[in-house]
């Protein structure tokens, strides 16, 4: 579908498109480049006879890495406790608050042995978020970031959804060791990031 358009913002509901002409795509190229190089994911997810069989209880599913237990019962209660508002602000507009920044500098710092202070920690509403974030304060549009694959699946689409380019490098086989000679010598003058994720664990690194 083609046409120009209009984008109108109005007060609580969201945006609204108006299509004039047939000069270019409703969607944006970013989104489309995003699309397509999440399209092997999304497929697998939908599609392929994983997607035929997911969901089905008589097998043991460890694709994504969801969970196969129910949520531990503190965690819930912790959460309900907190969604009940105690004042008006409860649930208005918030930037990062101070005590849950302290309590994560006190926690990163026993586990990183880093001298984290309370400014240093940013909250997001996820992981998803805090990686876009990350992504649209170091790169600019055009910068490369290299990753190594396999990579998290999501790395080439947020990257390229960030406007930015993604280097890729393989890792070492048979160990899936991340290859040190293959990420310097992707390393060029348009570098600013790079991407690498733990594979035993769900934490990232941007440099």
């Amino acid at each position: 579908m083609y046409g120009l358009v209009r984008v109108y913002l109005v007060a609580g509901c969201g945006q609204q498109l108006q299509i004039v002409g047939s000069e270019m795509s409703v969607v944006s190229e970013r989104a489309r480049a995003a699309d397509a190089a999440f399209a092997a994911v999304r497929d697998f997810y939908t599609i392929s006879r994983y997607g035929k069989r997911r969901g089905d209880p008589t097998i043991c599913d460890l694709t994504f890495g969801n969970p196969h237990e129910m949520p531990l019962g503190g965690l819930v209660t912790t959460l309900r406790e907190r969604a009940v508002p105690k004042d008006k602000d409860w649930f208005a507009y918030k930037t990062s608050e101070q005590e849950p920044q302290a309590f994560l500098t006190q926690r990163l710092r026993r586990e990183l042995a880093l001298p984290f202070e309370p400014p240093d920690i940013a909250l997001t509403t996820g992981a998803f978020a805090a990686i876009m974030v990350a992504f649209r304060i170091v790169l600019n549009a055009g910068d490369e970031a290299v990753i190594s694959e396999p990579a998290w699946f999501c790395y080439e689409p947020m990257l390229l959804a960030a406007d930015a380019v993604p280097r890729k490098v393989k890792l070492k086989l048979p160990t899936f060791d991340l290859d040190l000679s293959a990420i310097e010598a992707a390393i060029g003058p348009k570098t600013r990031g790079d991407c690498q994720h733990a594979a035993q664990s769900d934490r990232s690194d941007l440099r």
